[in-house]
């Protein structure tokens, strides 16, 4: 090997290591300023749950699962079969029943309810469970809702009731389903292209809907338990994210810029080469350029097979089987304050004498 080649080397190496530790620090930057006006703190959870590749299923779960398979659950309504009709409670689904715990558990905490308080609201969700049910399941009480994107220009709206829009929900759901994991891998390719997307944004909406109708009486009836200083606090906030995608960023985050670092300094160069490339191969297998996949709007080219994550990868893997930092780096240093170092090459004449 040339010192031309070991120079274009190196270079290779300190490219991909800026790439690296410009793009860690950008990312612990935004969470560090925090919510502003012009800033939103970063977070995998958007592209963990595009994740589209054979893996999809272990990305999502670090985002917190599939918020359409979630929210299908939590508007389950279990049928009444017993002899003994049971409390319209009871046939809630245990989903439904676990996220409004969890909110009152946070509804407890920030307004700092009393005992006699959180006795009031775990009642209150009681009621609100029952009159969750009879929402879910009526048939006779319609509501105006927006105009379907198909027909955004008609002259009127649907009227539908909780039990049809849950319907029509779920078989939106089943729809874009059937696109994506079905008809695209049966034709081998992308089929539907913009029209997918639009699936999936009409089912956003129609979820979004439906959770905020059936979470709105719960959430009115534990104010009342309110003081009146209760109520000029502040709202609850959102829920926290899951543990595991709250792990998941700080790994990343602080994870490129030590590999980024390492490259450009040189040091653990192999170890670092190999982080960087599972790294890559790991974005690789969440949105795969598969022709079936769906498109990935965030891709600057068209890809088949293979794109950036996966080549930059494989230089990693190439450079890993390389001695880059020792030619320019602290590991060079490292190899030449090493003791064995010497000892290794003061044995060497004697063996040759031999």
């Amino acid at each position: 090997m040339n010192n031309l080649t070991r120079f274009f080397l190196v270079l290779v190496r300190l490219a991909i290591g800026w790439l690296f530790l410009v793009e860690g620090y950008e990312k612990v930057q935004s969470v560090d300023r925090g919510p502003t006006v012009d800033n939103k703190p970063w977070t995998s959870a958007g592209y963990l749950k595009q994740a589209s590749g054979p893996t999809a299923p272990f990305f999502r779960w670090q985002a917190g699962g599939d918020d359409d398979a979630h929210a299908l659950e939590c508007l389950h309504v279990y049928a009444d079969v017993s002899p003994m009709p049971p409390a319209a409670r009871d046939r809630a689904s245990p989903a439904l029943r676990k996220d409004w715990e969890q909110y009152l558990e946070r509804f407890a905490d920030h307004y700092q309810l009393d005992d006699d308080q959180r006795e009031a609201a775990r009642k209150k969700l009681d009621e609100s469970l029952d009159k969750a049910v009879a929402w879910l399941t009526d048939t006779t009480h319609p509501k105006e809702l927006d105009k379907n994107t198909a027909f955004a220009t008609a002259a009127f709206a649907p009227w539908k009731t909780p039990a049809q829009r849950v319907a029509d929900y779920q078989a939106k759901v089943e729809e874009y389903h059937h696109a994506q994991d079905e008809v695209n891998s049966t034709f081998n390719a992308d089929v539907y292209k913009a029209k997918l997307r639009s699936m999936k944004a009409d089912a956003a909406k129609m979820r979004a809907d439906l959770m905020a109708d059936l979470d709105a009486p719960m959430h009115t009836a534990l104010e009342g338990v309110l003081h009146d200083d209760q109520k000029k606090m502040a709202a609850v906030g959102p829920a926290p994210p899951p543990l595991v995608l709250l792990w998941t960023d700080r790994v990343v985050r602080y994870g490129l810029m030590v590999i980024g670092a390492g490259l450009l300094l040189g040091a653990f160069t192999r170890l670092n080469c190999l982080g960087g490339a599972l790294f890559l191969i790991m974005l690789y297998l969440a949105i795969p350029p598969f022709p079936w996949s769906p498109e990935n709007l965030k891709a600057e080219g068209h890809y088949l097979f293979v794109n950036k994550n996966l080549i930059v990868a494989l230089v990693l893997m190439a450079l890993a089987t390389t001695r880059s930092g020792r030619w320019f780096g602290l590991d060079g240093v490292l190899q030449f304050l090493n003791p064995w170092t010497y000892r290794a090459h003061k044995a060497q004449p004697k063996l040759a004498a031999a």
